[in-house]
């Protein structure tokens, strides 16, 4: 986790106890044995980044290896792009990653072999997957592992396909995956399709993050200091305008602080 930036003041974090305790929840799960993918959606600007920053802040208090990745535009991401990102982060991992991702899996040698941009049939496919799968389950001992894929709204198909293999396959596995995803997705869309698939395996859990209610904001702006919006209920309206959705609030003297990297120019 990045440190604040200087002269930034420290933000608090109110009104999302409940999904903060779950995903605490499940990575002390996931630690003993029992990987999960925990897919928390929303609009832009809820706070689902800022929901998976707090929970890698209290996972490296627990002693967890953190790894994130964030999803770039599908339309310059080459096949697999979001796990290039995420294995070449893996701990221990030192060497620059290969041209794709099955060279940063196998090694320059084996990458070259099956030749850039070919298409892998359905066996390298499976032994691709197995690797990657076996790769985060070492990277998960001793002490687990928290796996944060941010915006996956925006991740290529075949990195979907790939992150729902895993998700299949993460029992005996000492990792949380904590995926944010922005709602709802275009009709049509082959990758929100794939998304909308992952809650059906037993091993996914969702959270679904919406406006923070009145007496949060209510508390927010106490904190800070600040009279409350009026009778405006909390979501749309007054209330969101005067306070962060996801509930970081500044003291009244400072000037606002620059927002967690995923809630900045497309707020997730």
């Amino acid at each position: 986790m990045a440190a604040p930036e200087e002269g930034t003041a420290v933000v608090s974090f109110v009104g999302r106890d409940r999904e903060l305790a779950r995903a605490v929840g499940l990575l002390d799960e996931a630690r003993a044995g029992r990987g999960r993918l925990l897919l928390c959606t929303g609009e832009a600007g809820i706070g689902k980044t800022r929901l998976a920053e707090e929970t890698a802040a209290l996972a490296a208090a627990r002693g967890a290896a953190i790894v994130w990745a964030r999803s770039s535009d599908r339309d310059i991401a080459p096949p697999y792009g979001l796990w290039r990102l995420a294995l070449q982060d893996l701990p221990g991992r030192r060497d620059k990653p290969g041209p794709d991702l099955w060279s940063l899996a196998f090694g320059e040698t084996a990458g070259r072999a099956l030749g850039s941009g070919s298409e892998l049939d359905r066996g390298q496919r499976f032994a691709l997957f197995s690797e990657v799968r076996e790769r985060l389950a070492r990277a998960a001992e001793p002490n687990g592992l928290l796996l944060v894929l941010d915006d996956i709204q925006w991740a290529d198909e075949p990195s979907l396909l790939l992150l729902a293999h895993l998700v299949r396959q993460l029992r005996g596995v000492r990792m949380l995956i904590l995926a944010t995803c922005r709602e709802p997705a275009p009709p049509g869309d082959q990758s929100g399709e794939l998304i909308r698939m992952l809650p059906a395996d037993a091993n996914t859990e969702r959270a679904v993050l919406h406006g923070l209610p009145s007496g949060a904001v209510a508390a927010l702006l106490a904190s800070a200091g600040r009279h409350g919006p009026g009778p405006h209920p909390a979501g749309r309206g007054g209330a969101r305008r005067a306070a962060p959705r996801h509930g970081a609030v500044l003291p009244a003297d400072r000037g606002p602080a620059r927002p967690p990297a995923g809630d900045r120019a497309g707020a997730t």
